[in-house]
């Protein structure tokens, strides 16, 4: 579908001269790439919904979005498979606030538990992803971006505590998932340069 959508929208920007015939697979890819990536939000946000659970939904489409571009990690070979692992992602994070906010009365040891989780898992990041390795420069680029929306979603759980617990944990869970992401491909990439 957004293969098709893609071809649509670049071959109407060719007729209406917006773009040049050469430039043509570029904006395929990147409408093809937008629109995939409409889709997954729409599904993440769909299944919020029915679970009546929109606001942890749209809290976990933007850390994990934020978090994710940094820090790599697990890619799965298909598009298909790639919405089944996010939307797997949405529904154990979904589930495991609600138990997690009802079994425990001391928050802050939690809350600090996770925080500590993530960054200790963190010290695999960037993790490479499909294409090979980065430089070490857009390395350290990376981290320091990853850095700052981690301090920054850290602050908003901290921040939410008062208000909404389930606020705090979703953002938590949501980075400590995306942690785990990065450390799956880590282990993925040590076995196979064993395997060789």
């Amino acid at each position: 579908m957004s293969k098709k959508l893609s071809c649509i929208v670049t071959d109407f920007l060719v007729c209406r001269k917006v773009i040049e015939q050469d430039e043509i697979e570029i904006y395929r890819y990147g409408y093809e790439a937008f629109f995939s990536c409409l889709g997954q939000t729409l599904i993440l946000i769909s299944i919020g919904a029915v679970f009546g659970k929109l606001l942890y939904a749209f809290l976990f489409v933007l850390v994990f979005v934020c978090l994710r571009q940094y820090a790599g990690g697990y890619h799965a070979k298909t598009r298909i498979g790639c919405t089944i692992v996010t939307s797997s992602c949405m529904l154990m994070n979904l589930m495991f606030v609600d138990a997690i906010s009802e079994l425990l009365c001391t928050h802050i040891v939690e809350m600090g538990f996770m925080v500590i989780c993530y960054f200790l898992s963190m010290c695999v990041a960037p993790a490479w992803n499909s294409s090979g390795k980065i430089s070490e420069d857009k390395r350290k680029e990376y981290l320091v971006k990853l850095y700052l929306y981690s301090f920054l979603f850290i602050f908003v759980a901290v921040f939410a505590l008062k208000w909404n617990i389930k606020v705090s944990y979703s953002v938590l869970t949501t980075m400590d998932e995306v942690a785990l992401l990065a450390i799956l491909t880590k282990e993925r990439r040590v076995r196979n340069e064993a395997d060789e």
